[in-house]
């Protein structure tokens, strides 16, 4: 074979080749998963600030997809971390790649204020700007959250009958259902049930009296005064009077009757046994 036909063969086996490659890189940057700026073997045939994935300069933060809910996971896991991250930001997949877009204005977002229970509304510049509005399953009472039926555990008397309720209010706190049960008072006779937001402690018992923390069968007498005891028709919080004529302490006369008369013993009566002469 002579010299001009080997250099015709050797040109047209580099023409074949530099062809072959042509379709190659052509073919591969048409199956790319992301949008094509430049074809490319390496990153240093890209553009600055972009890498060469499969024959197609991309962006460094580019991250293939099929569809919204590949990236919006992408992004959830740590996957895809683009540099324009923020909590006005919705990840959708755009010619097979994930994108960042700004989310509607007036839409929910985290104002990074450090309460869980506050929204924050994504402006038209994508940012999140701090609002008034609480989560509809949350209150805020003195400047914390609380979730939607936790008590008051600030109060350790009365709070069980105080409840964050956010369809009532969601900044002040809400009465309990009255008979929900609250903080025992450790007395047997009493029962420990909400009423009107407070812990109230009413005796069980209609025969009965609780009073002084104390409890009492109708009729039992205040141990220092005869003339005081528990009525529970009357009262059964307080002493009632005894009944009339109910024998008292004596005043040591034989002659006078010693019985009572409202909540005081009086002995000015006299009894037929004598009487009483002032000396």
């Amino acid at each position: 074979m002579g010299w001009r036909h080997r250099i015709q063969s050797s040109y047209k086996i580099i023409t074949y080749l530099n062809l072959l490659g042509l379709v190659l890189v052509t073919a591969l940057a048409a199956c790319s998963p992301v949008a094509a700026t430049t074809v490319c073997m390496i990153d240093k045939d890209c553009p600055a600030g972009t890498v060469c994935q499969q024959g197609a300069c991309v962006e460094k933060n580019a991250f293939a997809c099929s569809g919204d809910t590949a990236c919006q996971d992408a992004l959830a896991s740590g996957s895809w971390t683009p540099a324009n991250n923020g909590p006005c930001m919705l990840a959708t997949c755009k010619s097979s790649a994930c994108k960042l877009v700004n989310r509607d204005a007036g839409a929910e977002c985290d104002d990074g204020d450090g309460k869980a229970c506050t929204l924050g509304a994504c402006g038209s510049d994508g940012k999140c700007a701090a609002t008034t509005a609480i989560k509809t399953d949350s209150c805020l009472i003195s400047d914390a959250c609380v979730a939607s039926g936790a008590s008051n555990a600030s109060d350790a008397a009365d709070g069980a009958c105080q409840v964050c309720d956010p369809k009532a209010s969601q900044t002040e706190w809400s009465a309990a259902a009255d008979g929900a049960p609250c903080a025992d008072d450790k007395v047997t006779c009493t029962e420990d049930k909400c009423k009107a937001k407070l812990c109230n402690h009413d005796v069980i018992l209609k025969t009965q009296c609780r009073i002084g923390g104390e409890c009492l069968a109708s009729g039992a007498a205040k141990s220092d005064n005869p003339c005081e005891v528990c009525e529970p028709a009357a009262s059964q919080s307080e002493w009632s009077a005894a009944p009339a004529d109910t024998p008292c302490a004596s005043d040591g006369k034989d002659c006078t009757i010693d019985s009572c008369k409202g909540k005081t013993c009086d002995s000015s009566g006299i009894n037929d046994k004598g009487c009483l002469i002032a000396s």
